[in-house]
């Protein structure tokens, strides 16, 4: 059981890592040397690719259960969805007003990348890795509250290469970037936690 342990802590170590350097590597590729690593279609494919290909082969090498049992795609989906939504509407509400003052732009959603990045791909991506591995795996081992603050904070620390290196914000805007993150993170981890159901997550981010 102890050996059991000890793999499974080594191999999810190991999943963070790789995703954490091939997305750092990727993002020190866009700022040196541009085109076309930097092109958002490109970005997106990678970084989805990126983030679940560790996560897949870690639930697939740490778990014989089937996937579908692992992250729960059949505990309460319908329930799960709707509770994920409503969360992902209270934290997009600010956004949404503005939205509603200035008028909507549909220009970027007739983007492929757009849908790739920020709205399908990147959501499903790193529910996978952030809740369904990391925080699935720490709450079994550290509990509910320290598997939920620390998997948030691996959540948010993943941000860092993009604001540092691309996007070059103050000490001040990466320290509040990443307080709000973790709490998304853990609201996030909470409702997975909660519904057993990557579902709820995935339709929050």
């Amino acid at each position: 059981m102890r050996d059991k342990q000890a793999s499974v802590k080594v191999s999810l170590v190991t999943c963070v890592a790789v995703a954490f350097v091939g997305w750092t590597g990727w993002v020190i590729a866009m700022a040196t040397i541009q085109a076309p690593f930097d092109g958002p279609l490109l970005r997106g494919l990678f970084r989805v690719a990126i983030v679940m290909v560790p996560a897949l082969f870690f639930i697939r090498m740490a778990d014989d259960r089937p996937w579908g049992q692992i992250l729960g795609l059949r505990q309460r989906p319908i329930r799960s969805g709707i509770s994920g939504i409503l969360v992902g509407l209270i934290i997009a509400a600010p956004a949404l007003w503005r939205i509603m003052i200035n008028g909507p732009d549909f220009q970027p959603l007739m983007q492929p990348a757009t849908w790739l990045n920020g709205i399908i791909g990147s959501p499903i991506a790193e529910e996978l890795l952030f809740r369904g591995v990391v925080a699935r795996v720490l709450i079994n081992r550290l509990g509910r509250f320290q598997g939920i603050l620390f998997s948030s904070i691996l959540f948010a620390t993943f941000h860092l290469p993009v604001w540092l290196l691309l996007e070059e914000r103050e000490v001040s805007a990466i320290f509040m970037d990443l307080g709000i993150l973790t709490i998304y993170g853990a609201l996030f981890a909470g409702l997975f936690h909660a519904h057993k159901n990557i579902c709820s997550p995935i339709a929050a981010h």
